[in-house]
Parts: structure tokens; sequence; C-alpha cells
């Protein structure tokens, strides 16, 4: 129970209007740790802001280039550079053959190539409409057969094997197909009212696939045959040979058929289906030949400027907000409101005020120079162990902007006509420059690698993968720093490991929180300080109005007594 408390009833001081500004003027403590605390957190929500813009940069440029494809789950799967499909482009003397295109790893040249067959699928469908009566609501009532009929096959595959065995009146045809479709045998069955006719094919192309229907039906007490056989109900038939159709035997195992395609001198080549690649040209056939038809592979000058072009686009935004945050100057006047000077405030004389207040806390951030640096350091620098005629940027024609008193350098350019000469020139070269690849020994987590394995990774990688590497770097930094905060699933797109690192390291705990956890606990030893402080107040005030009340009580009683 709170001590009662008397508030000038003798004095007739305002007590609680004086001890409310004394406490004021201690609260001034609470308030400069609390506005620190708001600081803190105001930088780790810049530093988070500028981690996602970092992480979507390097996710989206990793799509854009066809480093990377998103899997259905939504996580990166990363590529190798012989998948891009914008540096090369492929054209053939005969489109309605088929449709193709080139990857980055396929030679310029033109290739003759002739198509034999085409992959296609098992199929077998009934010969003629089934005679169906209208009452399908059971085999029996469908087929005119006997209720105890039992209908009884086994259907294999090279994915499983099924068996259907039921009475003729206890189940339906539409009951039938639900089963061997949800049988996960790669076959798909269809009953096809209007025509009254059943249909069963795999349902993947190519020799691999196999079919082997058995049937062991007694239908009028004697073996028959329901599905499969001469003489079925269901009067299934298949292609034998082109224009050839024959019954479906029971027990004789049957596949789809393989593309036969020859490939130059390389003839007779087998796909399973009719989309293939063939030294990184792809391929999706529509019909066979008769003789060969040229496909041409060249490079595609104007796509691959472009796309580089809008990297460099991308890259130079990111570089300017990395400038942008670490130059801009700290004006330290500007701290933020307590919630007693919000109240003096309209609205916008808020916004504007914490607009100014967190302008600049990242001004001169160690962490954010050293992103930009080591992504201007790792474009200098040129790449180790390449076999085509450029090892170095400005070969391409694509050079780092000098610091200037408006700049802190580091924005790349472009000059157009240098880089498409050396596309032109050596188109292979120019990729190896940008996306070689590391030894594989040196990927991974580099948290498991030396100080030299990762200079050594740097100086094998191409520039925009390196590129990658320092950026990821420096957003584990921030990490680190500030914590992932919403974006942790964006982290591991980037980087796997990344978070890993941080709980295994920090115990999933940033220095801001870390410090922010510290303001918390002096804010509240302070609030317990005040508190203990303005009780004190009161104590003495009341005891000083009790002493008043009882002199005056005492100076009452005197008056009476004299009679004065």
């Amino acid at each position: 129970m709170s001590a009662i408390r008397f508030g000038g009833i003798a004095s007739g001081i305002d007590t609680e209007s004086i001890i409310k500004q004394m406490m004021d003027i201690e609260r001034t403590k609470v308030d400069r740790v609390s506005q620190q605390k708001q600081v803190s957190l105001w930088k780790q929500e810049q530093f988070r802001s500028i981690n996602s813009k970092l992480a979507n940069f390097v996710i989206d440029a990793k799509l854009s280039f066809g480093l990377a494809t998103t899997t259905a789950s939504g996580s990166l799967l990363g590529t190798n550079r012989n998948a891009m499909t914008w540096v090369k482009q492929a054209t053939t003397s005969n489109e309605s053959v088929a449709d193709v295109t080139a990857t980055a790893g396929a030679a310029n040249g033109t290739y003759n190539v002739k198509v034999n067959s085409l992959a296609s699928n098992w199929s077998a469908a009934s010969s003629a409409a089934l005679g169906s009566a209208d009452d399908k609501t059971s085999l029996a009532s469908q087929f005119s057969l006997d209720a105890a009929d039992n209908i009884n096959f086994t259907i294999e595959t090279n994915n499983g094997s099924f068996t259907f065995d039921k009475s003729a009146g206890d189940t339906s045809i539409s009951e039938m197909v639900s089963e061997i479709n949800s049988s996960d045998l790669g076959v798909t069955a269809v009953y096809d009212s209007s025509t009254d006719r059943f249909f069963l094919q795999t349902n993947n192309t190519g020799a691999e696939n196999t079919v082997k229907i058995t049937d062991n039906s007694e239908i009028g007490g004697v073996a028959s045959t329901f599905i499969a056989g001469a003489g079925s109900v269901l009067k299934l038939q298949h292609e034998a040979s082109e224009g050839v159709y024959e019954s479906v035997d029971s027990a004789a195992q049957y596949q789809g058929n393989d593309a036969n395609v020859d490939f130059g001198a390389a003839t007779g080549i087998t796909f399973a289906s009719n989309n293939f690649t063939i030294n990184n040209i792809n391929f999706s056939l529509k019909e066979t030949t008769a003789t060969s038809f040229q496909v041409n592979v060249s490079a595609d000058i104007e796509s691959a400027y472009d796309k580089i072009k809008e990297f460099v686009d991308n890259y130079n935004e990111i570089v300017d907000k990395l400038d942008s945050l670490t130059s801009q100057k700290r004006d330290s006047s500007y701290m933020p409101l307590t919630d007693t000077q919000k109240e003096a405030m309209s609205d916008k004389e808020v916004e504007l005020w914490e607009e100014r207040a967190k302008a600049g806390l990242l001004s001169k951030d160690a962490t954010l120079l050293r992103i930009g640096s080591s992504s201007r350091t790792g474009f200098y620098q040129s790449v180790d162990g390449v076999a085509g005629n450029f090892y170095h940027l400005t070969q391409l024609g694509i050079t780092t902007e000098a610091y200037s008193g408006s700049s802190a350098g580091g924005r790349l350019q472009i000059d157009e006509q240098k880089l498409k000469t050396a596309l032109q020139q050596d188109i292979d070269g120019v990729m190896e420059v940008l996306f070689k690849e590391a030894d594989s020994s040196l990927g991974g987590n580099e948290d498991n690698l030396s100080a030299e394995q990762i200079k050594d990774k740097r100086a094998q990688s191409g520039l925009v993968n390196r590129l990658f590497d320092n950026l990821t770097s420096g957003m584990k930094e921030i990490v680190y720093q500030a914590g992932p905060g919403d974006d942790a699933g964006l982290m591991r797109k980037v980087n796997p490991y990344m978070l890993l690192s941080f709980a295994t390291k920090q115990s999933s705990i940033s220095y801001i929180d870390k410090g922010i956890l510290d303001y918390n606990d002096r804010i509240a030893n302070l609030e317990r300080v005040l508190s203990s402080k303005e009780e004190s107040y009161w104590r003495k005030y009341t005891a000083m109005e009790k002493a008043l009340s009882s002199m005056e009580s005492q100076m009452t009683s005197l008056t009476q007594q004299l009679g004065m």
C-alpha cells in the first residue's frame, strides 16, 4: 500500500507541482538513455534496410544472369555460367522441325542435324465403342457382367506395381480409373463416356517408361480378360508399328520410344524426351526429317551488352546508396524527441524533426566503408587462371569512377564501343572474366576457410562472382551488427551459411541488440532510482505538512487558553 501524500494542506504550497518539476529535472537522465536507445534502434533499422537492398541486388542479379533459379519452395538453386541463355543465340534453317536455343557454353559454328524419330509415350485405347449400358454405377451393370465376376489385373511399370482386385458389382469404371491414376505408376487412365472408349498411356516419353498388364480376371466362372488380351472387355489396342494396331497382350511388356537424332558425325543419339541438350544447344523437336537441317550458333552481342549494362546500372545504385549513408553529416543537436516534446509539436513537425535526427547515423560507418572498399578493390584486380583473351575489367571497356569531392568513387562506367568490340572478339573470354568460378574446394561456407584461402578464392573468381562474395561477407558483418530482422529468409537465399555463422558466433544476438538490452537495464535502474527519489520528496513534504499542521493546532489551542 502506497503512503498517504499530503499536498499543501497546512502550508498552502502546491507540493505536487513542485515535486513534478523536480522530477522532470531528474527524468532528463532517463530521457538521455532513452534517446541513446532510440538512436541505436534507428541505426539497426538502417543497417537492416541496406542489407535488404544488398541481398536483393545479389539475388536479382543471379536470377537475371541465369546463375541461379528459384525452386518451388522459393529457395535459390545455383547454376554455372555455361547455362546462361543470353550470351549465345541459335537459329535453325527449318523452324518447323525444331525450336533451338543456345547457352553460354555453346561453341560458335554451324551444325548439321537430322531427326530420325521423335520421342513418344506408350499408349493404348479401346479399338471400338465398348457398347456400355446407360447404367454405369458398376462394372457389372455397364458391361452386362455378373456381380460376382472377379476383375483382377496388375499393372507393372518402371515406377512400381499396382493390382486391382474387385467384384464387378462392387466397383465402377470411374473408381477403377481413379485407383489407377492415384497409384503413382507414371500412367494415366481415362474413360471418355462421350465416345465410350477407355484410354491408357505412360505419362512420360521414352523407352525407359515401360508397361506390363497381367490380366487374371474371371468372368462367367472362367479365366478371362477384362483389360488386356485378345477379346478383352475394354478392347485395348496399341500401335505395334506405324499404322498397325494390335491387341494389348496380357503379361507382355511395352515401352515408349526415344527420340533419335544425328548431330554431325555423331549418329543415332537417343533421348527419352523431345526436349534435350547437345553441346549446350537446347532442342525442342517437332518433326522428323528426311535430310539434315542446319543450326547456327553465334554470339548475341546486343543481348550480352544489355545484360551487362543492366547489371552495372543496378550496381551503381548500390554504390550511391552506400555513399549516401556514409557521407551524410550527422547533426547531433537533433536527438530523438521525448514524449513530452512530441506532445508540444504537430505530426508534421515531428516527422521533419525525426528525418533530421535519423540523418547521418551511419556516417563513416566502418562496416559500410569496408563493403564499398572491397567492392571497388575487387573490380580493380585481375582474374587469375583465365583461358581467354581478357583478365581485367578495363580490357572490357568498363572502368571505375575515381574519388571526387562529390563522390566516394566506385561507380562503374561503360565504354559501349569498347565493350561491344570485346564481345565480338571473344565473348567467351568476356564471360570468363565476369563469371569464372573459383576452385570448388574453396566454395561453400567461408567460415571454414583460412584468410589465405579466401584471398585465393577472390583471385580465382570472375569479377561478378567476386563482387557477390564481397557483398555477402559485408552482409554477414551487418547481420553481426544489427541482426537479420524480418529478412532471415532473404539472407539464407544469398548464402545458407550466413545465419548459421551468426548463431554459432553470437548466439543470434547482434551487437546492437546487446546494446539495447543494456539500455533497457539502465532505464529500469534509473526508473527505480527516480521512483525512490520521488517517494523521498513526498515523505519530506508530508512530514513538513504534518509538522505545520501540528504547530497550527498548538497555536490554536494556546490562543483559546489565553482567551484571545
